[in-house]
């Protein structure tokens, strides 16, 4: 919301999308690519195979687990509007990382989609994660979305094209 003002600020790390682009405005190029998306599910469940592909995923009987109003990037909102698995949308704000883990231990919902940076730090850090979730890696993910600079329309432009400038001379 504060990046509507026209004003000299930006925020790090967003998906590029066209409601946001009408809004927004972008660095020329991505400042990171998140890696294939995983799920993290509780390893109660053993309903998917080993290695699964995301059709598998979302035609289970398993329930998803989804932010509301969160975009997952283009592969995965896509197949999710192609194969409209049961979900559960929730908004729950502060600490989400830790609630939705928690929600999947409760019961709530079965799995949730998650970056695997996200999902190895999240079972890696946490002892009561580590017995009780499981991260299993999508066998047909695609690289990640490709994260960007995203600025008010307010930000001059010679303050743009010097950031631009140095994305290209860092990356």
């Amino acid at each position: 919301e504060t990046l509507k003002i026209p004003d000299n600020s930006c925020a790090l790390g967003w998906f590029k999308t066209k409601e946001r682009e009408a809004i927004y405005t972008y660095s020329d190029d991505f400042i990171y690519q998140d890696k294939p998306y995983s799920i993290i599910n509780n390893k109660k469940r053993k309903v998917l195979s080993e290695n699964p592909k995301i059709k598998e995923i979302l035609e289970s009987r398993l329930v998803l687990g989804m932010v509301e109003r969160y975009v997952y990037g283009e592969w995965l909102n896509e197949n999710i509007l192609k194969f409209k698995p049961k979900t559960n949308r929730t908004n729950i704000g502060e600490n989400s990382n830790l609630m939705y883990k928690l929600m999947i231990l409760g019961n709530r919902f079965d799995y949730m989609f998650a970056g695997m940076e996200e999902s190895s730090y999240a079972i890696k850090n946490n002892p009561q994660y580590r017995k009780k979730l499981s991260v299993v890696q999508i066998a047909d993910a695609p690289n990640g979305s490709m994260r960007y600079i995203l600025f008010s329309k307010g930000v001059d432009k010679t303050i743009l094209e010097k950031i631009n400038v140095a994305i290209k001379k860092v990356k």
